[in-house]
């Protein structure tokens, strides 16, 4: 898998909070996705690092430092899923959705 489209979408995946592409991508973007949102609750200047040589835009890792790690704090992974939705029409490739678990207290 191409590493600069995985980096792209993570980083639309923290703006947008859901992304949608193909199955295999989704898939792949929900691994890095938690590693990202692992790192980002550790807080320290090492994770810092490692987030921002992944993100490629500084609004993505600012969000994910600030609101994503607060909300899955007491969390201890899973946050995000993986939804099938349909074959694109062109060339009936299977779509998933990507997208952060919403906590219900």
């Amino acid at each position: 898998m191409l590493t600069s489209t995985l980096r792209n979408l993570a980083s639309q995946l923290i703006k947008h909070e859901g992304v949608t592409t193909t199955l295999p991508r989704a898939l792949e973007l929900r691994k890095m996705a938690d590693k990202l949102v692992t790192a980002a609750k550790q807080g320290s200047l090492r994770a810092r690092r490692k987030v921002r040589a992944t993100l490629q835009t500084h609004d993505a890792e600012q969000k994910l430092f600030s609101e994503l790690a607060h909300r899955y704090l007491e969390q201890s992974g899973g946050y995000t899923r993986v939804t099938r939705i349909k074959s694109r029409g062109g060339d009936n490739a299977v779509l998933g959705r990507v997208e952060f678990v919403t906590i219900i207290p």
